[in-house]
């Protein structure tokens, strides 16, 4: 059989190219025919294969990616700390359409090219990201761990001065930086995304001009310099003292508003009116008799203050319509002699805790002023927690208030001065407050050791100084007696007996021909405490300083030059902290002579011997 026609093989070769283009177009219409509808195949979206998926199917591929995004971390780092928040708080998510549409845009088979790559390789289509500002800033604004309040400015005339006290500023999180870095940290990515964040100053909301209100309110009050007045007796309100009562506070709503202390006001109300209580003895009044103690109160009597006392002041401050020039009548309360009797037994004078005698001849001046500053110094009470200083109590020793002259020591010699000899007393006392458990914040030894006081364990005075201050570190008041007969001056302490106080070591050092004595007290508390101090006295022969030169600068010498170096008295200081600091004159280096005889003469009667400072 013959063929009805034959190509030539060269044209059959022709062909063949034609013939590939037609079977690659062919495959291309019927795939992307038999596809329709899906995603093409080999595409993936955030890591997860989507091709060949049906518009439903990836939808709903889409929406999982995308609530799994909104858990991604991103880290806000402060400048103390890192907070850790989802990407959805901060108001990322995915844009579910966009990415959609990006998916079949990768998976497109529209033409020959894209679908011949579809069957060669992975097509990756991007997440599209959106994000919304108002999110990110409610999410940020909901973090009260990320903010410190504004301390808010308040009046204080805690110093005798009403002041506004600015407020300082608090601490806020850079929203608005944190807001502005979002984008551009998701855009760079990372695992987790960060975002740096710094603090910014967030200002106090009220300033002065806000309590202008009531400062004037206080201002009535402060600036009065109202007299009070209560049976009679009259005294004006210091501006300070005023001033002291007040502070401020906020109501509910955030406003300023005044504070009162009440309590400080009513305190110092009755201070301010005490002398006017009238009416009968309703304070404790201690009396000792053969080392017993009594107390007693015997009358009601009408003091200073009722328990409205601070409202009728301020109520009467406010009234526009007042009289000036007429005191302010503080209400009266009646004291009855079983509160003063209640007030005494808190105090817990009950016992003798120390007593100390000195001796000293009869009947000369010096004694009188010894038996007189004992009368003053009698009754007095030592608060627990108190000071007092001798000088203050009983005030500078003058002819007018009854002291006479007596013996006393200027520039290691014996002189004679209005006042002189009280320093007996102030020995004595010292002995019967170391024996008494009591403190020394100030003292001073006399410079001349005299015979017949406790050696290193003892005390002078003069006013202004040398001062002696006794310290009361107990829990309970101390009460002061004083008696005395012709040859003996005794003071006796009275308190809660609750410590053993003894001498129990002394030692001795010489500097120049001076002694410096150091004496040991050890205290043994009740409850098994043990506290050991020293006090310390300065010894120098009677009429020389250390060095072996004349205390008296007046003193006349007959021997050649030499070149010396004086001294001062010292005076031991104990501050609030129990630290003890001895201060000495300051040297002054002088050209004097070697002592060969003086014109000074003393006399060495013992009744005489024995001051020094005053004493």
């Amino acid at each position: 059989m013959r063929p009805l026609f034959s190509i030539p093989r060269w044209a059959a070769i022709a062909a063949l190219p034609a013939v590939l283009v037609v079977a690659f177009l062919g495959g291309w219409v019927a795939d992307a025919w038999a596809n329709s509808g899906e995603v093409g195949r080999n595409v993936s979206v955030a890591g997860d294969t989507v091709g060949g998926l049906g518009d439903d199917d990836l939808r709903e591929h889409i929406e999982a990616i995308a609530v799994r995004f909104a858990q991604t971390p991103i880290l806000v780092l402060t400048p103390e700390d890192e907070i850790e928040l989802g990407a959805g708080r901060l108001g990322v998510t995915v844009d579910v359409e966009a990415t959609i549409a990006n998916a079949k845009a990768a998976g497109s088979m529209s033409n020959p090219i894209t679908w011949f790559k579809s069957l060669t390789g992975r097509r990756g289509a991007d997440v599209v990201l959106t994000w919304d500002e108002a999110t990110a800033r409610q999410g940020l604004a909901g973090l009260d761990v990320v903010r410190t309040e504004p301390t808010e400015g308040n009046l204080d005339g805690s110093s005798g001065q009403l002041v506004f006290m600015p407020g300082t500023p608090g601490q806020q999180i850079d929203f608005e930086g944190v807001v502005a870095s979002i984008p551009e940290a998701v855009q760079q990515g990372g695992s987790p995304i960060v975002v740096e964040a710094s603090w910014k100053a967030l200002a106090p909301r009220l300033q002065v001009s806000d309590f202008g209100d009531i400062i004037d309110e206080a201002a009535r009050v402060i600036d009065s310099g109202a007299a009070l007045t209560v049976n009679d007796y009259v005294a004006n309100l210091p501006a300070d003292t005023a001033a002291s009562w007040y502070s401020s506070d906020f109501d509910d709503d955030g406003v300023p508003r005044l504070v009162v202390d009440a309590e400080k006001a009513a305190a110092d109300i009755e201070a301010l009116l005490i002398a006017g209580g009238v009416g009968g003895n309703s304070e404790a009044v201690y009396t000792v008799v053969d080392s017993e103690l009594s107390v007693t109160a015997t009358e009601d009597a009408r003091i200073c203050c009722g328990d409205n006392a601070v409202e009728a002041l301020l109520t009467a401050l406010a009234d526009e319509n007042r009289d000036p020039t007429i005191p302010i009548p503080i209400p009266v309360r009646v004291a009855t002699p079983d509160e003063a009797l209640a007030e005494a037994a808190e105090l817990g004078i009950v016992e003798l805790v120390g007593e100390f005698t000195t001796e000293h001849a009869c009947c000369q001046d010096r004694v009188h002023n010894i038996q007189l500053f004992a009368d003053f110094m009698t009754g007095t009470i030592i608060q627990p927690g108190e000071t007092i200083s001798l000088n203050e109590v009983v005030g500078r020793r003058t002819r007018e208030r009854g002291f006479r002259a007596g013996g006393f020591i200027s520039n290691g010699v014996i002189v004679s001065d209005i006042g002189g000899g009280v320093s007996q007393y102030a020995t004595t006392i010292f002995n019967a407050a170391f024996f008494a458990g009591l403190e020394f914040p100030e003292y001073q030894a006399h410079s001349i050791y005299i015979g017949r006081y406790p050696y290193g364990r003892e005390a002078t005075i003069s006013f202004p100084r040398p001062d002696l201050k006794i310290y009361n570190p107990t829990p309970y008041g101390v009460l002061i007696w004083s008696t005395y007969t012709d040859t003996s001056i005794t003071v006796q302490l009275f308190s809660t007996k609750h410590l053993e106080a003894d001498q129990t070591d002394q030692s001795t050092v010489f500097s120049g021909v001076c002694r410096i004595v150091n004496t040991e007290r050890t205290r043994t508390y009740d409850d098994g405490r043990v506290v050991v101090d020293s006090v310390r006295a300065r010894y120098r022969p009677e009429g020389q300083l250390c060095d072996g030169s004349p205390s008296d600068p007046n003193a006349t010498t007959t021997t050649e030059q030499e070149t010396t170096t004086t001294v001062g008295e010292e005076t031991t200081t104990t501050t609030a902290a129990g630290d003890t600091t001895t201060t000495v004159a300051a040297e002054t280096t002088t050209t004097t002579t070697t002592i060969a005889d003086t014109t000074t003469t003393t006399t060495t009667a013992a009744e005489t011997t024995t001051t020094t400072a005053g004493g």
